[in-house]
C-alpha cells in the first residue's frame, strides 16, 4: 500500500495519486473507506474478481484499521464465492496496487508494515498560493504530458535495468518484509535515479503507528523507575499513561474523569496485546511485560529477566 499523509488539506495527496495513475490508466478514480469490515471485504473482493489495477481510497478520516485490507495487501492470490447465488469459487491474482490519503491520519500497526508512506508538509496557508504551471486532472489526461511522464519512467527503469547487466552480482537493497521483491526493486531504481530510499522508515508524529511506540515508552518508563520486579493495576497504568503524556486517544490527560467501563474495556484490550513482550529499560535491563487474572479485574507483572 501506498500511503500519501498531509498535515492539511491542500497540500497535493490526491494530486501525487493522479500523476502516479493518470500516465498509465487515464484515470485516477477515487474511492471512500468504507464503514465496516464486512463491507470492505465485499468491496476488496469485487476488485479482485474484475483484476482492479489499482483501489484508491482518497481523504480518509481519522484512521485505517481493517483486517479485511491487511489481508487483501499481503495475500498472493484472492479467493471468493462468485456472485448470482453461484456456489462456485473464483481464485485470481493479485494484481491490486492500494493507494490511500488523508490529513494526519493514524494507521494500524498491521497495516503500516504493508505500506510506503509519503508525508506531505505545508508550513504557510493553502489559500492564496500561485503556480507556475497547475497541475490538474485535465492536463494530466492530455496524451502529450501522459506520454511525457511514461517516458521518464520508462528512462528509470532502463537505467536500473542497465546497472543491474552491469553488476548482475551487485548488493540490492533490502525489501520490507513479506514484499521483499517488490519493495527491494523500487528501491533500487528509486536509488539508480539519485533519489533518496523509498524504504526508509517515517518519522510520523500525526499518523503512522503511535500508539505502538507509545506503549513502549509507557513499559520503559515504569521499568526504569521501578527498583525490582512489581505489578500494576489496569487503574494505575492508566494514571501512569496519563503523567508521562502518551495514549491520551485511550486514557486522556491528566486531570480527566475516570474512564467508564467500556474505555476501561478498550483498555485494557490494548495492554493484553502486549502480553509476553519482552523490552529493554532505560538502565539496559532486560523485563518482561505480562497479565495476571484476578477475582476481581487483572493486575500487569513487570519482571525483570
Amino acid at each position: 500500500m501506498v500511503a500519501i499523509i498531509g498535515n492539511q488539506a491542500g497540500t497535493g495527496k490526491s494530486t501525487l495519486v493522479a500523476m502516479t495513475l493518470m500516465p498509465v490508466f487515464g484515470h485516477a478514480s477515487a474511492g471512500k473507506m468504507c464503514k465496516d469490515d464486512e463491507a470492505m471485504d465485499k468491496e476488496l473482493e469485487t476488485a479482485a474478481r474484475v483484476f482492479a489495477p489499482y483501489i484508491f481510497l482518497d481523504d480518509i478520516g481519522g484512521g485505517i484499521f481493517s483486517t479485511p485490507l491487511n489481508r487483501f495487501i499481503t495475500a498472493s492470490s484472492h479467493a471468493g464465492r462468485c456472485m448470482g447465488g453461484n456456489s462456485e469459487m473464483f481464485r485470481v491474482p493479485n494484481v491490486t496496487q492500494v493507494f490511500v490519503t488523508g490529513n494526519d491520519i493514524k494507521i494500524s500497526g498491521d497495516l503500516m508494515r504493508r505500506a510506503l508512506c509519503i508525508e506531505l508538509h505545508l508550513a504557510t496557508e493553502v489559500r492564496g498560493r500561485t503556480y507556475t504551471r497547475p497541475i490538474t486532472p485535465l492536463y494530466l489526461a492530455r496524451p502529450e504530458i501522459r506520454a511525457q511522464f511514461l517516458a521518464a519512467i520508462w528512462a528509470m527503469v532502463r537505467e536500473a535495468i542497465s546497472m543491474r547487466e552491469s553488476d548482475p552480482e551487485g548488493p540490492l537493497p533490502m525489501g520490507l518484509e513479506s514484499f521483499e521483491d517488490y519493495t527491494s526493486t523500487i528501491s533500487f531504481i528509486a536509488q539508480v535515479a539519485g533519489y533518496s530510499d523509498p524504504l526508509v522508515l517515517p518519522d510520523l508524529s500525526g499518523a503512522g503507528n503511535e500508539e505502538e511506540t507509545e506503549m513502549s515508552d509507557l513499559l520503559i518508563d515504569l521499568a526504569t523507575r521501578s527498583a525490582s520486579n512489581t505489578s500494576f493495576t489496569r487503574l494505575e497504568m492508566v494514571e501512569a499513561a496519563r503523567t508521562l503524556g502518551v495514549l491520551e486517544s485511550l486514557v486522556g490527560l491528566p486531570g480527566d474523569k475516570d474512564l467508564d467501563q467500556t474505555q476501561m474495556k478498550r483498555w485494557g484490550r490494548q495492554l493484553q496485546r502486549w502480553r509476553g513482550r519482552e523490552l529493554t529499560d532505560a538502565k539496559g535491563r532486560r523485563f518482561q511485560f505480562s497479565r495476571r487474572r484476578m477475582t476481581k479485574g487483572a493486575t500487569y507483572p513487570l519482571t525483570f529477566i
